[in-house]
């Protein structure tokens, strides 16, 4: 009988102990609702949010070329003639002003009369459904975050689960992170951040302090971006050599700079910070290195009044959240899974003096990675950063160590895929989120680094080389754009 008990002691003693051990593990490995939070401008927004008949758009394209060529390119042509820098600034503020009439805030940081978006909930929810928040992204991170706390409650009570997972794009972090901030991560199972801001966005500490300013070659280098792996990209790029060679970029940013020195100013008072800067969740953004010189920049110069005080008193909460952020995901990712992906392989917006910073052409890649090392665009990490580096953690192009980041082990990079592109990335989640083990780099089926694919929407293997250090030669370019110019004259005779 004793021998009995010690063997029923033993076998008790192991299933304890294999129960307890892995116990995060089986947790967040059972299927549960998972809850996805897009980016800005990525929900309907509607006039009467108690009226779905209300939404309103972005402008259209024909909306956009109607202004330009009605309205904006006269007043560039009289501005020619005549300099008034005021009388052109002018009509392009009221031209946006009046486009962008719906997207105004009041003053104080709130949405104008009943506006804002619908917050939905699905008529049923099983362990296995899919949710997602819609949800003003100009508000106050709080708002979203309460908006997103009675949605995760809602999912737990139909399923019957106790958790759900967390996944989000880009200013859907800012959400996820309020929501950690302020009701704990108890409900929570997981979290997938795909280039998340939290870190903040490079450029909006400079353009809420007025800071324009952009180069010929970071405009040559945005439109390579744009035409991404397009068969007209070597065609452009030869084009764009042989424009280096000839020292247009430097005259164009002379130029382009010149006009902007001239009308900036006064489309910044009228358009820009009236629209943009009375958005709480852009405040959400800024780096905390550059918050305060924002911050007093704005509300000093240009958001004077009572109204705006209340806004200031908003977006000051939020500081917070922002100085625990990296406190706060490294919390959570001890009791839950955690996961980023990052991207890179673009430059930035070509309109602030940033722009060689490795990123998805909105947000640069050390930002979204927390913290991965990257080489200017267009260059390499040197051979003597290299030399002592883990080669697991830099990327085949040699332009991302991801050793550096946050969370090394958790973070996945992807080339070539720009910011707003959010269907290839959105199939990781769930294997990221419901795999039988946590995924690590070391463990997961993807690569640490890998690169999109644009014909087929999707990630493949990155097979990408460095490039070819030094400027071409005059001989390259020369030689390069013949050839390219006379492929396109074949092509061009062969479909007549």
């Amino acid at each position: 009988m004793k021998k009995m008990l010690k063997i029923l002691s033993l076998c008790l003693a192991l299933v304890m102990a294999f129960s307890v051990v892995p116990v995060s593990y089986a947790a967040n490995s059972e299927a549960c609702p998972l809850v996805y939070v897009p980016g800005i401008s990525s929900s309907n927004l509607y006039h009467d949010i108690n009226d779905p008949s209300t939404e309103y758009a972005f402008p259209s394209v024909d909306e956009v070329k109607r202004m330009v060529t009605d309205e904006i390119a006269p007043a560039l042509i009289v501005y020619a003639a005549d300099k008034d820098a005021d009388k052109l600034s002018k009509v392009i503020s009221d031209q946006f002003n009046i486009i962008f009439a719906d997207y105004f805030y009041n003053a104080d940081g709130s949405a104008k009369e009943n506006s804002g978006a619908i917050l939905k909930f699905p008529s049923t929810v099983s362990k296995n459904s899919r949710l997602r928040l819609d949800w003003d992204w100009r508000c106050d991170p709080f708002d979203a975050a309460a908006d997103l706390d009675k949605l995760v409650n809602y999912a737990i009570e139909k399923s019957g689960c106790q958790k759900v997972a967390l996944a989000s794009h880009s200013l859907g972090s800012v959400v996820i992170l309020t929501y950690l901030s302020v009701y704990g991560d108890d409900k929570i199972s997981g979290i997938v951040y795909d280039t998340p801001v939290v870190d903040g966005v490079n450029y909006l500490g400079e353009f809420l302090v007025g800071n324009f300013e952009t180069d010929g070659e970071a405009l040559m280098s945005t439109v390579k971006g744009i035409l991404g792996a397009s068969e007209d990209r070597a065609f452009v790029e030869s084009i764009m050599d042989v424009f280096s060679l000839a020292g247009i970029p430097a005259g164009l940013s002379e130029v382009l700079n010149s006009a902007l020195d001239a009308v900036a100013p006064g489309i910044f008072r009228d358009t820009l910070v009236p629209l943009f800067a009375r958005w709480p969740s852009i405040w959400a953004m800024v780096p905390e290195s550059d918050y305060e010189a924002a911050r007093d920049y704005i509300f000093t110069n240009y958001l004077t009044d009572a109204d705006s005080m209340k806004l200031k008193e908003k977006i000051e909460k939020y500081s917070d959240v922002r100085s625990a952020r990296h406190d706060t995901l490294l919390d959570f990712d001890k009791e839950g899974r955690f996961a980023v992906i990052s991207r890179y392989g673009f430059s930035s917006l070509p309109l602030m003096d940033r722009w060689e910073e490795t990123g998805d052409t909105v947000v640069h890649t050390k930002s979204s990675s927390f913290g991965a090392t990257t080489a200017p665009y267009g260059t390499t990490l040197s051979e003597s950063y290299l030399k002592d580096k883990d080669a697991k953690y830099i990327s085949p192009d040699k332009t991302v160590d991801a050793s550096t980041c946050l969370f090394a082990e958790k973070t996945w990079f992807i080339k070539g895929i720009q910011h707003g592109q959010t269907g290839a990335t959105g199939v990781l989640y769930t294997s990221l989120l419901f795999g039988a083990e946590e995924a690590t780099c070391d463990n997961y089926s993807l690569a640490r680094f890998t690169a999109y694919d644009a014909e087929s929407d999707s990630i493949i293997e990155d097979d990408s080389e460095p490039e070819k250090g030094g400027k071409k030669s005059p001989f390259e370019v020369l030689f390069n754009f013949v050839r390219e110019f006379i492929k396109k004259l074949l092509a061009f005779f062969k479909i007549r």
